[in-house]
């Protein structure tokens, strides 16, 4: 089945380009899930940075910096899910450029907590979005649990 839509896929491309029509309407797989939040103490409007890549298709985001730049304009969809350590607070934005797009804020009680934060944003081609510390309870130690369970950004086009 999949090697039947690939074919199809393929045939469609060389099909408009025999007829000189642009393929730049053609899907593009842009996704990326990306985990292990890498600076866990972390001060206000810093960038919060996933540095372990589980996938990254079209290689749009960053695990260095923790920014994904958009290849293309379009409809993205990105997910953020962070867990803290018990007694702790925290609160992040989701940032598209310089502007706050979403906000969320969570407390862990017993345990590690959790919050995910989901936003859809349209992007223009190079637009950045990351993830932005806002503000947590303790300086002097890991506010975010590491292990399980697990902080995670996630983001893909969807149109």
């Amino acid at each position: 089945m999949v090697y039947e839509k690939s074919f199809l896929y393929l045939w469609v491309i060389v099909f408009l380009a025999l007829l000189g029509k642009s393929t730049q309407y053609c899907p593009t797989t842009i996704a990326f899930h990306a985990n292990h939040l890498s600076n866990t103490q972390l001060l206000p409007g810093n960038t919060l940075v996933f540095s372990v890549i589980k996938m990254n298709l079209g290689g749009a985001y960053n695990s260095t910096s923790g920014i994904f730049v958009a290849p293309q304009a379009g409809t993205y969809s990105f997910n953020a899910h962070l867990c803290l350590a018990v007694g702790n607070a925290l609160a992040f934005d989701v940032m598209v450029g310089s502007s706050v797009y979403t906000s969320t804020y969570a407390r862990g009680y017993n345990g590690c907590g959790c919050t995910s934060i989901p936003a859809i944003a349209v992007l223009n081609q190079n637009d950045q979005v990351y993830l932005r510390w806002k503000t947590y309870s303790y300086t002097s130690s890991s506010v975010i649990c590491q292990g399980i369970p697990e902080s995670t950004f996630t983001g893909m086009l969807i149109n």
